[in-house]
């Protein structure tokens, strides 16, 4: 997992919310600024240290589903945030294994903020994102 320090700094790899979403296998629940460039990944599951790392241009990762992380990425003017797999389950929800509160997903709609669901846990969502920013900056 990296952050705003990590390797993607000073990196020249942006990658569009859409085709992040896409490349990674999550499920856009709000659209949002969906054409905003991601520039910085931040994966964690403490409000203080999403509120510590994050910036624009950031997409917050967390097992968190509720609406305290969509309001957080209010504050900073985060463009995205990306639950992933150790979210809460909900029956017949299209994500396998992670549901935002519907009351997250209700504040993202109201605010713009693009709001993923990734069937992978924290690790593998990290990876995966990685290995897209990787290939953004060889391409």
């Amino acid at each position: 997992m990296y952050g705003r320090g990590g390797p993607a700094a000073g990196w020249a790899a942006t990658l569009i919310i859409t085709d992040l979403a896409a490349k990674i296998g999550a499920t856009v629940v709000t659209a949002g600024k969906e054409q905003a460039a991601i520039q910085h990944v931040y994966a964690g599951d403490r409000i203080s240290d999403l509120l510590n790392h994050a910036g624009r241009g950031t997409l917050l990762v967390s097992h968190l589903p509720a609406i305290q992380v969509i309001r957080l990425a209010e504050l900073m003017d985060l463009p995205a945030v990306c639950v992933v797999g150790g979210g809460r389950a909900t029956a017949g929800s299209p994500c396998q294994g992670a549901s935002p509160e519907p009351e997250a997903v209700a504040a993202a709609q109201r605010h713009g903020t693009s709001l993923l669901v990734s069937p992978a846990e924290l690790l593998e969502t990290c990876g995966r994102i990685y290995e897209c920013l990787c290939q953004e900056r060889l391409a």
